[in-house]
């Protein structure tokens, strides 16, 4: 990590920068395979400050992280074990700036979330990714394995459809 950057817990306080950032990476990279309106519906459902508030503040054994550079909210990842599954720890979310990507800061914060991972005990970190995200190249550089297709119906009648992608950790 470089000096200028930081890995740390998002607070409510983060919640506006969250959303930023979820709105700005989502538009440049969803607008490909996911309609304006699926868009609407998934950003309202995942990152409204109702959401977010929970998310951060009362899901049992998460991580909210918030990436910042220098004194700028650049990026940010989800994580909470797998309820069901212990040993395995799900990534839910990890998005930079549109004009981030490239940087090295999403290598710098996934790796954050290994290290995590591994400093917690979990043997296994699971994520979903779109089947037409180009996210998944990002993934299967940092050693992740496609083990499954997953269609789930989200609601709204929207439909995703995702890898199952995991690292040994």
């Amino acid at each position: 990590m470089n000096q200028t950057q930081s890995i740390r817990p998002a607070t409510e306080a983060d919640i506006p920068a969250i959303q930023t950032i979820a709105r700005r990476a989502w538009e440049a990279a969803f607008h490909v395979f996911l309609t304006p309106q699926q868009m609407a519906f998934d950003l309202a459902r995942e990152y409204s400050t109702e959401a977010l508030q929970r998310q951060i503040n009362t899901l049992r054994h998460s991580f909210y992280l918030l990436c910042v550079e220098p004194d700028e909210a650049v990026g940010f990842a989800s994580v909470a074990p797998e309820p069901d599954e212990p040993g395995v720890l799900k990534l839910h979310k990890l998005y930079l700036q549109p004009e981030a990507k490239g940087s090295g800061q999403g290598s710098r914060l996934l790796e954050f979330v290994i290290d995590l991972g591994r400093n917690q005990g979990f043997q296994t970190l699971r994520l979903l990714v779109n089947r037409s995200n180009e996210a998944t190249r990002f993934y299967l550089k940092h050693g992740f394995q496609i083990v499954r297709e997953l269609d789930s119906d989200i609601g709204n009648g929207y439909m995703r459809h995702d890898y199952v992608m995991e690292k040994f950790l």
